[in-house]
């Protein structure tokens, strides 16, 4: 995959912070209801309920120095805290950069500037290229491979008595067709084999 026009970033995407905004969202939610439904009552019939007159009596009558208080303080403020650096640093890229291919002359006759172009390989690519060339190594009889931000595994099904030189074989194969590929840089590839 490749782009050239000024926005060539976005093929990098980084993953969203969908979990985060998620947690955050659901305990608004819940605090809204939580204030919103007695303050509801009081202006409907022109008192809270049972349950929020009596958690109001508790908490107004808890000392800010109890155990239980600066408990429950901490572990809000680390969740905050928590959840304020995920949002903030950026997740790992969801591709793999390329090295680009020489400067030369496009198919349409136009000229190719491969310095003002980004290419990419997704995740997914990058593990069905490991999963095929391993596929092709003698000795291999199934093969799955997984990658993540900067490892690829792959494991490997095999009756093949050396099941070590297999994995070995397996790595060198897909770092070679990484290599050829111009993945850059190269993850970390862990080869494991199962008989």
């Amino acid at each position: 995959m490749s782009r050239a026009d000024g926005r060539s970033r976005a093929l990098r995407r980084r993953p969203s912070r969908s979990i985060p905004a998620l947690i955050v969202a659901l305990a608004l939610v819940a605090a809204g209801v939580v204030i919103g439904w007695p303050a509801v009552a009081v202006l409907a019939t022109g008192t809270a309920p049972a349950w929020a007159q009596s958690a109001g009596g508790r908490l107004s009558g808890q000392p800010w120095a109890d155990p239980w208080t600066v408990a429950a303080m901490v572990v809000v403020g680390l969740l905050g805290l928590v959840l304020v650096v995920v949002a903030v640093l950026p997740g790992r890229p969801n591709a793999y950069r390329l090295a680009p291919p020489f400067d030369g002359p496009a198919a349409d006759g136009s000229s190719l500037r491969a310095k003002d172009t980004d290419f990419v390989i997704s995740r997914r690519a990058l593990a069905r290229l490991a999963t095929a060339r391993a596929d092709q190594v003698e000795g291999v009889e199934g093969v799955r491979a997984s990658v993540d931000s900067s490892t690829v595994r792959i494991r490997i099904r095999t009756s093949w008595p050396g099941s070590r030189d297999v994995a070995g074989e397996v790595s060198d194969q897909v770092r070679r067709a990484y290599q050829a590929a111009g993945v850059d840089p190269l993850p970390r590839i862990i080869a494991t084999t199962t008989d």
